[in-house]
């Protein structure tokens, strides 16, 4: 258990792969009352629990390559509301930059979505000499840095009875997340938002094969220390914080 998901609990793991069975079979998120009640625990051992298994989820999937088969990926800007912020007259939205292949959605939350910070995540992210697409005009202009450098996207723009099926990703991951999240969480800190993305983002990608999400959840155990808990962070938030540990 030790530098795992496990490390230092007190909590039986029994109690422990129960709640991840929750987490693989609940379509609409699980939150730390929802452990509360089902596991007997205190609401700091809820809450650590539903972290750190997000945390884990994260990780899984953390080497994953976007491209799939075609090496041709679809990539949206878009900002997503009700987003608490601890901070006083910040803006309670976040941007969030989204990647898709034919199968498979990949999410960033992006402090500045400037130009050079959009082509780093997909350097990150996307296979090399992957063809970048994008239906969305403002996600166009900002990565042709509003029509004064070349564009690193080609702009498709299409209508409901031409769109492309990898656009279908994106849309479908987009309503998969945000409905349940605005009912069931009614806000997120922004802090903590790439994590519930993961969460759904692991269960999305394996929507075609939904009986292997708990077993890929205990199938592996990767080091979850404070280091890589770091690392995983500036991963998938591009964020003030991420960049003053220089992990960008």
């Amino acid at each position: 258990m030790a530098h795992t998901i496990f490390h230092s609990t007190r909590v039986p793991l029994t109690l422990w792969f129960y709640a991840m069975l929750h987490f693989a079979n609940s379509a609409s998120g699980v939150n730390s009352r929802f452990l509360l009640r089902h596991l007997g625990v205190s609401n700091v051992a809820a809450l650590r629990i539903c972290r750190r298994i997000r945390q884990h989820l994260a990780m899984i999937d953390k080497n994953r390559l976007m491209g799939g088969t075609r090496n041709v990926v679809n990539v949206r800007l878009v900002t997503h509301r009700r987003v608490r912020r601890r901070e006083k007259g910040k803006k309670r939205s976040a941007r969030i930059f989204l990647i898709a292949d034919e199968a498979h959605a990949n999410s960033t939350v992006m402090l500045s979505p400037l130009r050079h910070d959009l082509i780093k995540v997909i350097r990150d992210k996307c296979q090399p000499g992957v063809k970048v697409i994008t239906t969305c005009y403002d996600t166009s202009r900002v990565l042709s840095h509003y029509g004064t450098r070349l564009q690193k996207a080609e702009f498709s723009p299409t209508y409901f009875i031409d769109r492309p099926e990898i656009d279908d990703v994106l849309t479908g991951f987009l309503s998969y997340f945000r409905e349940p999240v605005f009912l069931q969480y009614k806000g997120v800190d922004r802090r903590n938002l790439w994590m519930y993305l993961k969460e759904f983002e692991f269960r999305y990608n394996r929507r075609n094969a939904s009986e292997t999400i708990f077993d890929d959840m205990i199938s592996q155990f990767p080091i979850l220390g404070k280091k890589e808990i770091l690392e995983l962070e500036s991963w998938n938030s591009r964020c003030s914080s991420s960049r003053l540990t220089g992990l960008t």
